[in-house]
Formats: C-alpha cells, structure tokens, sequence
C-alpha cells in the first residue's frame, strides 16, 4: 500500500526520469524524503577535502555514466555510493525540471520516500556529514533568503536557507523551493524575497 506522502508526490510531480542523452552534461540529485507525517529531507555535508564545492551542504547526487538507464539510476547510484542508500529503500514520486549548475551541468532532482530511522553508512571520502532536515522548515516563508550571485560574467538570484548552523544554498536550495512549492502550494518567491530584504535595509 503506498503510503500519503508517496501518492502526494506522484500526484504533483514530473514523472518518468529523462535519458541521459540530453543537451549539456546530465546529473542528478535524490531528494530523498522520510516517509513520515511531517517528511524530512536527507542531505550530506560535502567532504572539505573535495575540489569541487568543499563542505558545502547538497543532496546526495553526481554526473551520470555511460552505463546508467536513466538519471533516476545516476541518482540512486550515486546514493549508494556517498550514503549507502540502498534502492530498494527508495520508492520513486517523481521529479523536478533540470537546473542548470554553476559548472554548466543540467542537473535533475529525483524526489521520492525512505524509510524512516534508515541506517546509512556515508563513505568518508566524499561526504563528511549526513543529516535531516525537516520540510517544514522550508515551507515557512520567513525561513528563505536569496541572494544575488554573479560568477563567471552571470549574474543569477540564488535561494538561501539558514538550517541551525548549516547554510544550504545554490542549486540545492533552488530544488528545495521548487519541491515545497509544486507539493505543497508554498507559493515561495526567491525574486521577491530578495527585493523585500533590499527594501528593509533601504
């Protein structure tokens, strides 16, 4: 029996995960969400020994390989390698329109339910914490942020969020605010935040 959370998912997001023969280089992500009453979002902090964004906070996820079916197999795969998520504690609920990264990747995000209290088991080399975050957290529009960030000549407005001490922000808060805004109607606005913080310190 499909649990509320699952059948919400299914219901408000994309379904059937693109190839991976697509324009740009392909990624993707798993927001991987307990299967509770009041859902949170597994996240890992990233190895600081990493070249590439060190430490920062992310969704378990890389590039996709030749030799994966689909962008929801390069998400479940790289899971398993960075958490040990099996994918059979995985029930798929849909996913999000690919985002373009900083590094020119097309990254999707692959949204669907674990099991609550799962063990994991991060692999040292590539992550250097994993933790939960409730949803609701980010649902509550006083707990957005935004920022505008330029790099590389491109400017663009960027979510933020400020969860204890952790700071989740980029393409990993960007996916956040769609994800609680298409299941639970959170109408977040990362543009008008960011005009509202600009008119409060005028």
């Amino acid at each position: 029996m499909e649990s509320r959370l699952l059948t919400q998912l299914q219901q408000k997001l994309e379904q059937n995960p693109c190839p991976t023969s697509i324009p740009r280089v392909p990624a993707a992500v798993l927001m991987a969400l307990t299967d509770q009453d009041e859902p949170q979002l597994l996240l890992i902090r990233r190895s600081l020994h990493l070249s590439s964004h060190p430490g920062e906070i992310a969704l378990p996820g890389g590039k996709a390989d030749p030799g994966d079916i689909d962008l929801c197999d390069t998400a479940l795969r790289e899971a398993w390698e960075e958490v040990g998520l099996q994918r059979d504690h995985f029930c798929y609920g849909g996913h999000l329109s690919p985002r373009t990264s900083m590094l020119g990747l097309a990254v999707t995000a692959i949204v669907g339910t674990i099991p609550r209290d799962l063990s994991l088991q991060m692999n040292a080399a590539e992550v250097e914490e994993v933790l939960y975050a409730p949803l609701a957290f980010f649902v509550d529009r006083k707990n957005l942020r935004a920022d505008r960030v330029t790099r590389a000549r491109q400017t663009r407005i960027a979510a933020r969020y400020q969860y204890r001490h952790y700071t989740i922000w980029g393409i990993t808060a960007g996916f956040i605010v769609d994800l609680v805004n298409r299941v639970y109607g959170a109408e977040l606005d990362v543009e008008q935040r960011l005009k509202s913080s600009l008119d409060n310190r005028g």
